[in-house]
């Protein structure tokens, strides 16, 4: 059994808290470092929740690429996303938001982040669990779409895509929800607009 010498011990504490004042010392400065030249620390942004190809919906559907009525960013299609806007509010509140299928291309990944405040408790649901019950709700997705080389049940006007059923809803009708969308883990978002019996909105 080894015994230590109190005046080793004393010796081993004062070199842990020199060690610990030190290494606060570093983050303190480099915290006034990052004050002095205007710049705050990046808050982390927690990574949206996703969902995937095992999770996806089966549909065909027809006249809804390049349609005016389908909001369309690159390789995601949102049907019925631009004429959600002449919806009336009463039947947004009637069926508590808006169905509207989204549909990805092979090969892609696309993330959709609610960027309106938390007041409109704006929300999306698309993920489910086993036993078909909701995940969300969520204020951010990230929708991975089949590989190329898996079989795609589902079609937009013949082409393959992989599609979630699932709907936007919100607090209060009608709305303008701001979105930011990334394709394939870009780092500028895209900004659209979806409006739920909103008409046209500002930015849109």
């Amino acid at each position: 059994m080894v015994r230590w010498d109190r005046s080793v011990m004393s010796w081993v504490g004062e070199r842990r808290m020199i060690a610990r004042i030190t290494w606060l010392s570093a983050i303190a400065l480099a915290s006034w470092l990052l004050t002095v030249q205007g710049g705050t620390p990046a808050p982390a942004s927690p990574s949206a929740p996703v969902a995937g190809c095992a999770g996806r919906s089966i549909g065909t559907f027809k006249h809804v690429v390049g349609d005016r009525a389908t909001l369309t960013v690159g390789p995601l299609m949102v049907v019925g996303g631009a004429a959600a806007a002449r919806v009336s509010a009463r039947e947004l509140r009637r069926f508590g938001g808006w169905k509207l299928p989204v549909l990805v291309r092979p090969g892609h990944r696309v993330t959709i982040v609610i960027a309106s405040t938390p007041a409109d408790r704006a929300s999306m649901h698309y993920r489910f669990k086993r036993d078909g019950s909701g995940a969300g709700p969520d204020r951010a997705t990230t929708f991975v779409a089949c590989a190329r080389s898996v079989r795609h049940d589902s079609r937009a006007d013949g082409r393959q895509v992989t599609f979630w059923s699932g709907f936007f809803t919100a607090r209060r009708y009608p709305v303008c929800i701001p979105l930011e969308v990334s394709v394939d883990g870009e780092t500028t978002p895209r900004h659209v607009v979806l409006s739920l019996g909103a008409g046209r909105c500002a930015g849109a």
